[in-house]
């Protein structure tokens, strides 16, 4: 699946619990085999629709990247875009979207593992 703000396209990868959605903004390109290097990228961000009542209503929560997902209209259609895959998509849901700066990670490849505080073991 994919996600297209003007000239931006990226990857979705969609997760299901009954009517409940999450999904993965990423590129696929950064992401390399168990046969290769293992390398998991956090991507772009996740949202998160999590339906209220048995009507559809829901609510969205997430995180994204504010290096990509830089302004309200790119955020706004991404919400939009996780809505209309959803039996929500009649309703205007609350929403809260924290936009984010990608800083230090925690990393293990099998091989090394690299702390918070960087050092490699």
């Amino acid at each position: 699946m994919k996600f297209t703000h003007g000239d931006f396209v990226c990857d979705v990868d969609m997760f299901r619990n009954k009517d409940d959605i999450v999904l993965r903004f990423y590129d696929a390109t950064k992401e390399y085999g168990i046969s290769d290097y293992t390398c998991v990228d956090s991507g772009y961000g996740f949202l998160c629709l999590k339906i209220k009542d048995k009507d559809g209503m829901g609510i969205v929560s997430g995180y994204l990247n504010v290096d990509v997902f830089s302004n309200d209209n790119i955020i706004l259609e991404a919400i939009e875009f996780l809505e209309k895959q959803s039996i929500a998509n009649d309703y205007c849901n609350p929403y809260r979207v924290e936009c984010v700066k990608l800083g230090a990670f925690v990393d293990y490849t099998g091989e090394t593992n690299t702390t918070l505080d960087g050092k490699r073991s």
